[in-house]
């Protein structure tokens, strides 16, 4: 899936919901490629905050250039205080 990274940001975002460091890692790596598409970096903004719940690994993202990217890392750290 390297060449994939869509489908990589989703199967770590699903792996993420468990206790899995190599999700996260895979899901961090993938927002701060600034290469990647703002799709996935947005969807790994969301998911390492919401999913994986550690919103406290999307706070750079809340500075991205992107202005989708800073939205999802929002909504993913919203989420995560929600859901406690």
């Amino acid at each position: 899936l390297e060449d994939a990274p869509m489908p990589r940001a989703q199967a770590a975002a699903l792996l993420a919901e468990g206790d899995h460091p190599a999700a996260r890692a895979t899901l961090a790596a993938l927002l701060a490629d600034a290469s990647a598409p703002s799709l996935v970096r947005r969807t790994s903004a969301r998911a390492l905050a919401r999913d994986a719940r550690r919103p406290d690994a999307v706070r750079e993202a809340l500075r991205d250039a992107d202005p989708f990217v800073r939205i999802y890392a929002a909504g993913g750290i919203l989420a995560a205080a929600a859901a406690g």
